[in-house]
This record gives C-alpha cells, structure tokens and sequence, in this order.
C-alpha cells in the first residue's frame, strides 16, 4: 500500500510517499519539499495574510501534483 503524508509548518512543506507492508518497515517511495516560510508572510494579529495564504495554497497544489505523479 502507498501512504503519503503532507507535514504543513512554519518554513517547508514536505511531502512524505512510503510503500507500505503489513509487519515490515514504511520503504520511502518519494519525498517532495518546498520552502514556505510562512511565519515571515502573517499578518500584525499573528494571523496568515492573503500572500500567506495564495502561496500556501500553490505549495500544497505543488505536492498535490507530485502525489498524483
């Protein structure tokens, strides 16, 4: 079975793909990652602001292409 996990925090975007089987250890399949410093793009409350925003959705559309692929 392939499993993919999408770590979203403050400065990358990882991607994570394993392969894997019951009993054994997860086998890295793929690793897709991407820079996002999103702490530098928040807003004066502390909240995420628009830029914030638009770029993490193209960083997850990213890994969402590199999933399907």
């Amino acid at each position: 079975m392939r499993l993919g996990v999408l770590d979203v925090g403050s400065n990358t975007v990882h991607l994570l793909v394993v392969d894997a089987h019951p009993g054994a250890r997860p086998l890295p399949a793929h690793s897709h990652k991407v820079e996002l410093r999103l702490a530098q793009l928040l807003d004066e409350d502390g909240a995420i602001g628009p830029q914030g925003i638009d770029r993490l959705i193209a960083v997850v559309h990213d890994a969402l292409q590199a999933a399907e692929d």
